[in-house]
This record gives C-alpha cells, structure tokens and sequence, in this order.
C-alpha cells in the first residue's frame, strides 16, 4: 500500500524501510475545441504515474485485517494412500500444472491438472488411471500399437430414463483404454474384478 493508504489506516511505515516502485498506465479522455473546425473533439491522453508503495510486513498500527497471518489452505481432496502407491509402482513420471490431462509419448509423461481442481480423489485417480493406461504403449513397456486405424469401431452411449444417449463411435484403442481403466478404477476401490458379473 501507499504511504498515504497507511496513514489514512492508522499506520505507519517503519523507520528506514525501503519502498518499491509501481508504475499505473492509462489514458485520460478529454474535451477540447478544434481551433480550425470550432468543433469539440474527444482527446485520448495517454499517461504514466508512479507510486511507491510499502508491504503491510513493513507497516505498525494498521488494522488487524491487514496483518493477521494468511490461513494454511488444507487440501479439499483427500489423497487415497493405495492409489498414490499404485500409481507410483507404475515408474510413469507424473507432471501436474495446466488444465488438461493428456499422455505425451515424446516425453514419456502423463501431464494431470493439480489433484485440487477435481471434485474429488476418485475423479483425480480415475483420470491419472486412464493416462498411465496410454503410457503403456511406451517401447520401455508394452510397446502396443494403438495406432489411429483401427478395424475395431464401438458405439458408445448410456441408457436413461428417457431413452439411449449417445456419444459416438470409440475406435479400438480408446475402447480398450476405456476398459483397462474399468479394471484399474475396482482394483482401486478393493472390488475385485469379476467376469460373471451381469
């Protein structure tokens, strides 16, 4: 904050602190009358102001609101100790940042949002399953051809109260992703998979 924000707080900069400079652009709009026309033309005047401002870590007096230390944020999703040893049995590098989850076999690397941008550890780890199931066409582990062609084309839809809702046609390999990530999602859970099951 300024020093004038401070002061008007009730606070007070401490003796021989240092302030750092910020610079505030933008442009002023005015009226003027064209001297040649007679007419009123609207002027954009573009400026700079720069201000010195002060940390509230360099500041006494000012009101506990501004000086109360931030709260820790507590992780909201639970992280589930089998799956984070499953996944790390796995050798796949997991990199997390950005807002998409995808394999990149250049890399060899599943890239994850943070676990805290999903509603829940299940839809984290259900997510993360699906992408190490891509890693494994990697040459250092299966070495599995999922190419693009593919003779296999599965319809894929629900059934729900009002009739079949479809999603389109999966080829093979998004198919067998699809499955494999089934499997992985009950190992996780403790139910273990059953080929009777109706």
């Amino acid at each position: 904050m300024t020093y004038k924000q401070c002061a008007e707080l009730g606070g007070h900069v401490r003796k021989s602190e240092q302030g750092s400079l910020v610079v505030y652009a933008s442009t002023l709009h005015r009226s003027q009358t064209d001297e040649a026309s007679g007419e009123e033309v609207e002027r954009d005047i573009p400026f700079i102001k720069g201000y010195t401002v002060f940390n509230v870590e360099q500041i006494e007096g000012l009101p506990e609101q501004y000086t109360r230390p931030a709260l820790a944020i507590l992780d909201p999703v639970q992280r589930i100790a089998d799956a984070e040893a499953f996944f790390a049995a796995t050798g796949i590098e997991v990199g997390h940042g950005g807002n998409r989850a995808f394999y990149s076999e250049s890399v060899d690397r599943v890239q994850m949002p943070f676990v805290e941008t999903f509603r829940d550890a299940e839809r984290y780890y259900a997510t993360l399953a699906h992408h190490e199931i891509h890693a494994t066409k990697h040459k250092s582990r299966l070495a599995r051809d999922l190419g693009r062609a593919s003779s296999v084309r599965i319809w894929h839809g629900r059934f729900t109260n009002s009739g079949w809702i479809s999603y389109g046609l999966f080829d093979g390999k998004t198919f067998r992703t699809h499955i494999n990530n089934l499997f992985n999602r009950r190992r996780l859970a403790g139910v273990p998979p059953s080929p009777n099951r109706r």
